[in-house]
């Protein structure tokens, strides 16, 4: 276990990336009619590795975190359909605004 622990510290994209496999594999069971469902397995196995304090990089945190701002803003519907060009600009710069809390990178040194 202590192993586990040790790898998942030194590659925290992967600690990202086996969370969200192991989280859609438990959301696809079924017992009877009941099923947790891809999103609530996913949050739930991000708790359980979230225990062993893997430090995630800055950029790393900010990319997932804006994914994370798309996918609420978002419509969802039970169909597909492609969005008009115009409802995607809209959602889309909604999922941005956030961009300006974001921390700037420090300026490049004078030559």
């Amino acid at each position: 276990m202590e192993w586990i622990e040790h790898v998942l510290r030194d590659n925290p994209s992967l600690a990202v990336f086996l969370t969200l496999g192991i989280g859609f594999f438990i959301g696809q069971l079924k017992y009877k009619s009941f099923s947790l469902g891809t999103v609530t397995s996913v949050l739930l196995v991000g708790v359980v590795i979230g225990q062993f304090d893997i430090p995630v990089p800055g950029p790393l945190k900010d990319v997932f975190f804006l994914l994370f701002l798309l996918c609420f803003t978002t419509p969802s519907n039970k169909t597909f359909h492609i969005p008009s060009p115009t409802a995607l600009i809209k959602h889309t710069s909604h999922s941005l605004s956030s961009l300006p809390l974001l921390p700037l990178p420090p300026p490049p040194p004078p030559p």
